[in-house]
């Protein structure tokens, strides 16, 4: 009984020894290798609470021990990975080895596995994880944080940008939809997980249609979400920069840009307090934008103003106020009207409808070059200089801007300064007369209110056929 009983552990021990987990030496115990599990199963995204996609299994065995993860679905990921590839052990004892293992996403509809192999001296063993499938979505939300409705979004005429949040745990693609009506553009083609998607529409100038695109969604796995925009048709506008236009004294003509998405007409409203103001544009489209008028520069103190009506096909009308300050005070010493006769012995004129004076200084020669006809205006002739300045005069209230004069003598050199002195004022530089008849004009550049200047010339006995001065 005895024998038999050696004889069937013998036979026992040669099968081991044949399947490679007994070590030949049998003065130790028995090699072995295993694992507290067969299949370990993960989730497919990473748990509430949870930083990663993990799991673990325990490895029990007497040996030292290596293990090696093979990704039998979709290899090319390398999906699986262990955080403890092996284990040295030293004493031949039996040892327990906890092996943490990370897993990525799965992204597919289909669970997917991967075999563990463990490998000591004398023997080996296998597990196999199995990762769940992934129940894949994208949802698609407003900046504000809403889900997008399924029916259609609508947006206004104006050119702007919606943003759309995705959330998904696939990847995706986003275009245009052929055959949008509307302008569109997208700041991205495709995304992973969640992300955003900026929509930029373009104007719609078209008062009659609204324009139309569809924005469609694709994960990889073949969801498809569609939203649809509609824009509005354009509301009809024409306007200007501002709804009210300050005129300089001086200026004879205005023109105001127009921007419209149609045609327009513009019309005179109001033009009680602006004689002479007229306006040369009555009507454009979207492509003319200018709006043209003329009119006398102003010669008085009060402010001159004009109300247009601009008004767009189908929309409706606003008024441009045009308003011209007070004043520019032209004074032409040949032309102008006097009220009185020429006073010779104090060289003053009182201007017809204005009050102001003005001290115009020569010696008796020179004043006897002024003529006067019955209608009290000065007739065409020259004035002779005795001296080397002729003294414009001040106006209360107003600063000299422009002096113009005719010469009657060519070689001469004549310019703007204070009066008594030969320095030129700014934008008073001397000017040659070239030939006589010809017109010479200085624009001074920093005129003081109330303040009196003089024509200068080095020669004298030079003649001037005209002095025209405007004040503002």
């Amino acid at each position: 009984m005895k024998t038999t009983l050696l004889r069937v552990l013998s036979l026992c021990l040669i099968a081991l020894v044949g399947t490679g987990c007994i070590s030949q030496n049998f003065d130790v115990n028995f090699p072995f290798i295993e694992t507290d599990v067969e299949t370990v199963t993960a989730a497919a995204v990473v748990p509430d609470g949870q930083d990663m996609i993990a799991g673990a299994f325990k490895v029990n065995s007497n040996q030292t021990w290596t293990a090696v993860v093979t990704c039998l679905d979709q290899p090319e990921l390398q999906w699986c990975s262990l955080l403890v590839s092996e284990h040295e052990n030293l004493l031949g004892e039996s040892q327990e080895t906890l092996v943490p293992f990370v897993l990525g996403r799965n992204r597919t509809s289909q669970p997917r596995r991967a075999t563990v192999k463990l490998t000591s001296a004398d023997c080996e063993a296998a597990l196999t994880i199995v990762q769940d499938a992934a129940e894949l979505y994208i949802e698609l939300y407003s900046g504000e944080n809403e889900l997008l409705p399924e029916d259609v979004v609508e947006i206004g005429c104006i050119s702007e940008s919606r943003i759309i949040d995705v959330k998904s745990n696939d990847g995706w693609t986003v275009s245009v939809e052929e055959g949008a009506t509307a302008q569109v553009s997208l700041d991205k083609k495709r995304g992973s997980d969640d992300g955003s998607v900026t929509v930029s529409f373009a104007e719609n100038f078209d008062t009659a249609n609204s324009r139309t695109a569809n924005v469609v969604f694709t994960t990889s796995s073949g969801i498809v979400r569609k939203v649809v925009f509609n824009q509005s048709p354009a509301v009809p506008y024409a306007n200007v920069s501002a709804d009210q236009l300050l005129i300089e004294p001086d200026a004879e003509s205005a023109s105001l840009t127009v921007s419209s998405n149609t045609s327009w007409s513009v019309a005179v409203k109001d033009d009680s307090g602006w004689p002479g103001f007229t306006l040369n544009t009555t009507s454009g489209d979207a492509d003319s934008d200018k709006i043209e008028a003329t009119f006398p520069m102003s010669t008085t103190p009060a402010q001159k103003k004009v109300v247009l009506s601009l008004t767009p096909q189908g929309g409706s009308a606003k008024d441009i106020t045009l308003v011209q300050t007070g004043m520019v005070l032209i004074v032409n010493f040949q032309e102008w009207p006097f009220t009185s006769a020429f006073n010779a012995s104090g060289g003053s004129y009182t201007l017809s409808g204005t009050e102001y004076v003005f001290a115009f200084s020569g010696d008796d020669t020179t004043r006897s070059y002024y003529k006067f006809a019955d209608d009290q205006h000065l007739i065409t002739g020259s004035v002779r200089m005795s001296k080397s300045w002729l003294d414009l005069p001040a106006v209360d209230g107003l600063a000299l801007m422009t002096v113009t004069f005719v010469s009657a003598a060519s070689g001469k050199n004549w310019g703007v300064t204070e009066i008594g002195q030969t320095s030129y004022v700014s934008g008073g530089k001397e000017k040659k007369i070239a030939e006589p008849g010809d017109v010479y004009t200085w624009t001074l550049s920093a005129p003081e209110i109330n303040h009196g200047y003089a024509l200068y010339t080095n020669a004298t006995n030079s003649r001037i056929r005209e002095v025209k001065l405007i004040y503002r």
